[in-house]
């Protein structure tokens, strides 16, 4: 080999890797580009979601529902596999101020169809641009006069679950209808306190009914009244909770009793589970089952 063609070949190989430099640094920031766009930041979160990429759901996002990212990661991938995200549409955008992009966006699942229009905000935190998390609850009830309404919801790290079974044998022993879906048992529920179930069970003939018993938990007490205790069925999509359907019973029906009986439309599908909320102003304990 010549002296001339080993200089030759030399510059030829330097040539290749600054070139090879270039695009590297080129693609770097186009890369850097896009985290800084708030518009390519919110799509790629939602092609995170639906895909099921939980280190790039993390990356491109701020999410209220959590206190540890532990906890947040083990919940995105359960939700993934349970009701996971089908298809979404960013509808519009506005500019709130240089560090905040508000979108309308459009989420559907299979397990509840196609949700009400949901805001979400990116914000600018630390020189990079975020899809901002915050909990929500959507009403699906079709009996609710706040149908379609998307509201505030509390964090998942508030939210109170409880292995709701019952399995308590009272002198009420008459199911009202043959298929039994779930089970529940309450303690202690305070005033204004809900508690989700964590069982989940299917749905298929467009209503359930919930059959069961409600009373103080001081029967002794003659001035405490057992108000209005709503009983729903809900699923878990993600930072929303959706409720499809509920029905409420006031008054005190003692477990040793006739038990009430109160019905809830709801659509049909899987991953359903309970929801009870104490609105009356006595602490309660009850038990029941939900039928179809």
């Amino acid at each position: 080999m010549t002296k001339s063609f080993s200089k030759i070949l030399k510059s030829v190989l330097s040539l290749v890797l600054v070139l090879c430099f270039i695009n590297v640094s080129v693609q770097a920031e186009k890369n850097n580009e896009k985290l800084s766009d708030p518009y390519q930041v919110i799509e790629n979160y939602f092609v995170s979601v639906k895909n099921g990429d939980i280190d790039s759901m993390v990356a491109n996002s701020i999410d209220l529902n959590y206190s540890d990212e532990i906890t947040q990661r083990e919940e995105y991938a359960q939700y993934h596999k349970t009701v996971p995200l089908r298809q979404y549409k960013i509808n519009s955008s506005k500019t709130l101020d240089p560090l905040s992009v508000q979108f309308q966006v459009v989420l559907s699942y299979d397990d509840v169809g196609t949700l009400p229009e949901i805001t979400y905000t990116v914000i600018k935190k630390n020189g990079s641009w975020k899809v901002l998390i915050e909990p929500i609850e959507i009403n699906l009830d079709p009996n609710s006069p706040d149908y379609q309404k998307v509201s505030q919801g509390k964090p998942k790290n508030q939210i109170k679950y409880a292995d709701l079974n019952s399995n308590v044998k009272t002198t009420e022993t008459t199911a009202p209808l043959t298929v039994g879906l779930d089970d529940y048992r309450i303690i202690n529920l305070i005033y204004n306190e809900s508690v989700n179930g964590i069982d989940t069970f299917s749905t298929s003939q467009g209503q359930v009914l919930f059959h069961g018993w409600q009373e103080r938990v001081n029967l002794s007490c003659t001035t405490c009244y057992v108000g209005t205790v709503k009983y729903e069925v809900i699923v878990i999509t993600g930072s929303s909770t959706v409720s499809l359907g509920s029905g409420t019973v006031s008054g005190e029906y003692l477990s040793s009793g006739t038990w009430y009986s109160t019905y809830a439309s709801v659509s049909n599908g899987s991953n359903r589970r309970v929801r009870i909320t104490n609105q009356g102003m006595a602490d309660i304990n009850g038990a029941g089952d939900v039928y179809e």
